[in-house]
């Protein structure tokens, strides 16, 4: 369940990023006709494109970093309890060498 919520929480998430791209590219748009309307300097233009491009890139790398951290915790957070779990059961079983061999192996990682 939280695994869904995850994906469903970025994906919304990404969406509005991926909106504030479309609106970045409509004001790229716009800067474009108003240049070549004469209604802009070369330097005034550069300098607005280059603003509005650095935001585009932002808001790019924030939708890679939602989409590949979306469940990347998930995994080593369901090992860690399943871990727990088995520590739970091995204390309850009273297997002292199993305890040991859990124990060397959860200190080697």
């Amino acid at each position: 369940m939280e695994e869904t919520q995850a994906k469903q929480l970025a994906q919304v998430e990404a969406q509005k990023l991926k909106i504030q791209i479309a609106d970045l590219d409509t004001k790229l748009e716009k800067l474009l006709n108003l240049y070549l309307a004469d209604a802009l300097s070369t330097a005034e233009f550069a300098a607005k494109k280059n603003k509005i491009m650095s935001e585009k890139v932002t808001l790019t790398e924030k939708i890679t970093d939602i989409e590949q951290r979306s469940v990347s915790w998930l995994e080593p957070a369901r090992a860690f309890v399943k871990s727990l779990n088995h520590t739970t059961e091995l204390v309850r079983s009273g297997d002292k060498s199993e305890m040991t061999t859990f124990l060397k192996q959860i200190g080697s990682n």
